[in-house]
């Protein structure tokens, strides 16, 4: 469940669909969710920023 909700989000990058396949598989989800929502927190936040290394690299 948690894997489809990060994987249907264009903030994540592919590298992070594993991070949420492992954080799927921990006893305390509950947890995992929270950090989750912090870090998508974080790139919400960077979305205004026009430093993308993975997306300037991929334009060039």
């Amino acid at each position: 469940r948690l894997f489809l909700t990060v994987r249907s989000n264009p903030l994540f990058s592919p590298g992070w669909y594993l991070l949420a396949a492992a954080l799927e598989r921990l006893d305390h989800q509950d947890e995992a969710n929270v950090a989750l929502q912090k870090f998508a927190a974080l790139k919400r936040q960077e979305i205004g920023n026009p430093v993308e290394p993975e997306r300037s690299e991929a334009s060039v």
